[in-house]
């Protein structure tokens, strides 16, 4: 039986590897151009989904007590940072930053599923890594 914890990790493993391939063979016109988010550039969609990832990274690094939580204004310093880099970088590091993520995830004990939770920052209370029994 897959865990939720497991399938989604393996979700993200392909998602990954489907944006790195895309990646690749976007131009640097296309990197500047319109996405489909009407008021972002593709490249500010890579920075988004690269951003997400280094602030995922570093809440499941925290929930396995292998850091301190990140204080108040990491994510606006992480967004800040990847804000300023260039389209290019922008791209790269995404694919980077989510390869090293997905890489931290496969990395888990099935015991691990069970038992991380992760806060990425903006939630009220982490989020558990298994689904909870049906109440009654």
């Amino acid at each position: 039986m897959t865990t939720l914890a497991a399938g989604t990790i393996a979700a993200l493993r392909s998602e990954h590897d489907t944006l790195a391939a895309a990646a690749a063979t976007i131009s640097p016109d296309q990197l500047k151009g319109p996405s489909g988010a009407s008021d972002w550039t593709v490249a500010q969609v890579f920075s988004h989904l690269g951003s997400g990832a280094e602030i995922t990274l570093a809440a499941l690094k925290a929930g396995l007590g292998e850091i301190e939580k990140p204080g108040p204004g990491f994510n606006q310093s992480v967004w800040d940072r990847w804000n300023a880099l260039s389209p290019e970088d922008q791209a790269a590091g995404s694919v980077e930053s989510n390869a090293t993520l997905v890489a931290a995830l496969e990395a888990l004990t099935p015991e691990q599923h069970e038992s991380v939770q992760i806060n990425p920052g903006f939630l009220p209370q982490a989020i558990p890594s298994h689904r909870s029994p049906a109440p009654g």
